[in-house]
């Protein structure tokens, strides 16, 4: 599973946006020759290993089936490595027992529906698709890849030239183990990203694709200052082993001091100051000490559980009843195709019955509508006794033709009214004496215009309104303004010169304005 929403996470908020890789250029992108590209075989392709022993006959097509996926996604078999889980550990054991309580349940639920199925079909009921539906959805929650099938698929692939490692426990913590620097690890669960030695993820999607997660890019995105900050949220954010929420851790290990004195602070000396944060003392009811998560991620140590003992199943044991579930539901499917068969057989009965001797629904058709009119008529027999005669053929009649038009009578509306001659005839233009008057072409004559309101009489608007049009251009009755100047200050010269240029520079302004 991983770490909760964590690619989600990183993505979220455009914080980093990561790079498609095809499938052909994975040789390119590893650091060298000794470099490996490391596969988490169940994180990467659990799809594909769920519909391949889910749906076919035998393991060994199941098998062929997965090594197929494998040669599409171009997974070069020299340079990639292939990592198979092993035995459960004592560290994930809360979350395998959610893990069986949910198969649990939807075996149930699978069970419930293949009753459900099994009797419509014995009673002849309508079968629906959600039937089928139903079944299979529940057949699918409770798949578990069992030890035999996988140890198989890893000696399967080994004796065709790839490269498998079969883990002790969990394959996250040996690839953790084994990566070096250069190396690409191929795996869908985000928690590989959080382990230190890691700097490269290609998650798989859709049409054989990568998405490539670099490990300094997302440190950069995330505002960290050192690569410790990532595994400290990785191992107190919801993972296998514990349950926490993630954006907001993210928001407390962002404020710590990622540096001490010298050297960067380790992972648990940044947990310890998480458990310390006012936030966190005041949600962490149960004093979690994150002792587990420090442990699978930093130290890369799991303990493993006595091999066989959840492995063995018995007569009561989830893995009987799916068997027993896929039997019946296999049975049914059965009994269904051939319910179909019969009523495809059935029907194509009645039709052909219904062909050689048509069903007629009225008694006019007992006769076949479609004979030909133009038969020879019925012979008289001499036996009086013998069959009445056959009814003649109908008579032929020609195209409609309608003897005389027909007149329709007015509508009531119409009725109203009645035709009268004119009283006097309408003009034409086409006459050549015009009783109409000629027209006049005198010019009407012009109204004299009012004469302007003295300035003692304006009110404010009328004034406005004349100084729009007079004002600063109006000329002045008599004269002009040098010239009048000029006489009026005949002796002082010099007074009048500046009189004339302070005006003229009014009346520019005043232009201006205007």
């Amino acid at each position: 599973m991983g770490c909760l929403s964590f690619w989600r996470f990183v993505t979220a908020k455009k914080r980093y946006s990561p790079s498609y890789r095809k499938p052909r250029n994975q040789q390119q992108a590893l650091g060298g020759q000794n470099n490996r590209l490391r596969v988490n075989m169940q994180g990467s392709f659990f799809a594909t290993i769920w519909y391949a022993y889910a749906h076919c006959h035998n393991n060994e097509a199941a098998h062929a089936l997965v090594m197929t996926n494998l040669e599409k996604c171009a997974i070069d078999r020299a340079t990639a490595v292939l990592y198979f889980d092993g035995a459960q550990c004592e560290e994930k054991f809360s979350t395998q027992q959610q893990r069986q309580k949910a198969r649990a349940k939807a075996t149930d639920a699978a069970d419930k529906h293949q009753k459900t199925l099994t009797e419509c079909i014995a009673k002849g009921g309508r079968i629906r698709k959600r039937h089928f539906v139903n079944i299979n959805k529940g057949l699918t929650s409770a798949f578990r890849w069992d030890s035999e099938a996988r140890n198989g698929l890893a000696l399967f692939l080994r004796n065709r030239g790839w490269t498998v490692v079969q883990c002790e426990t969990e394959a996250d913590v040996r690839i953790a183990a084994d990566t070096v620097q250069g190396d690409i690890v191929i795996s869908g669960d985000s928690d590989l990203f959080i382990y230190q030695h890691i700097t490269v993820v290609w998650r798989p999607v859709r049409g054989g694709g990568f998405l490539e997660y670099r490990k300094s890019d997302v440190l950069s995105a995330l505002g960290f200052k050192s690569a410790e900050q990532l595994n400290a949220l990785g191992v107190v954010s919801t993972n296998d082993y514990n349950h926490s929420g993630c954006e907001t851790n993210y928001k407390i290990i962002e404020g710590l001091n990622a540096k001490g004195s010298d050297k960067a602070k380790d992972v648990p000396t940044l947990v310890k100051e998480y458990l310390a944060d006012e936030r966190v003392v005041f949600k962490n009811k149960g004093s979690v000490t994150f002792d587990t998560s420090i442990k699978v991620f930093v130290h890369l140590q799991q303990t493993p559980i006595a091999t066989g003992h959840h492995e063995q199943p018995d007569d009561g044991s989830l893995e009987m009843r799916l068997r027993g579930i896929k039997k019946r539901f296999n049975d049914a499917c059965g009994k269904f195709e051939e319910r179909k068969q019969a009523q495809l057989a059935s029907r194509q009965a009645i039709n052909a019955e219904s062909v050689s001797s048509p069903h007629r629904h009225r008694s006019s058709q007992k006769f076949n509508r479609y004979r030909t009119i133009d038969h020879p008529p019925p012979k008289k027999s001499e036996d009086p006794i013998a069959e009445p005669l056959q009814p003649l053929p109908r008579p032929r009649y020609s195209v409609k033709t309608r003897e005389k038009t027909v007149v329709y009578e007015p509508p009531k509306g119409l009725k109203r009214y009645k035709w009268k001659p004119w009283v006097k005839p309408p003009e034409s233009p086409l006459e050549k004496e015009s009783t109409l008057k000629p027209k006049s072409t005198k010019k009407p004559s012009r109204k004299p215009k009012k004469p302007p309101t003295p300035i003692e009489f304006m009110n404010k608007k009328e004034l406005l309104s004349a100084l729009t049009w007079e004002h600063p251009r109006a000329t002045l009755k008599i004269g002009t303004l040098q010239a009048n100047i000029r006489m009026a200050l005949n002796p002082r010269m010099d007074l009048a010169g500046e009189m004339i240029a302070c005006l003229r520079e009014a009346v520019g302004e005043a232009n201006k304005t205007k």
